[in-house]
């Protein structure tokens, strides 16, 4: 479960910050956020536990930088053509998780 906290969309811009409720934070969570933001052109980063991830298209950078996201804030801000689908896309990732 993600809880919003934060939205803005604009033109070749996005950002969501939520709070992921989860408990059951998976190293495999990782690949499939990967997967995800590759489908995009634009560029994304990834803000959590004060650290910022710049590409969000690689699972390892993801366990070395962020590692464990349950019950953490995660602010995906994404610059290009299709911001708004990859941040939406991404944050629809992490609330697949909980189900």
């Amino acid at each position: 479960m993600a809880i919003h906290k934060k939205e803005y969309y604009g033109d070749d811009v996005a950002e969501v910050t939520i709070t992921y409720t989860g408990k059951n934070w998976f190293p495999h969570h990782m690949f499939y956020i990967s997967q995800v933001a590759n489908k995009f052109n634009s560029k994304i980063t990834v803000t959590a536990k004060g650290k910022k991830m710049i590409g969000a298209g690689n699972p390892l950078a993801w366990m070395a930088i962020l590692g464990d996201l349950s019950n953490t804030d995660i602010t995906f801000f994404a610059r290009g053509s299709d911001a708004t689908q990859a941040v939406k896309a991404l944050v629809k990732e992490i609330e697949s998780f909980e189900s």
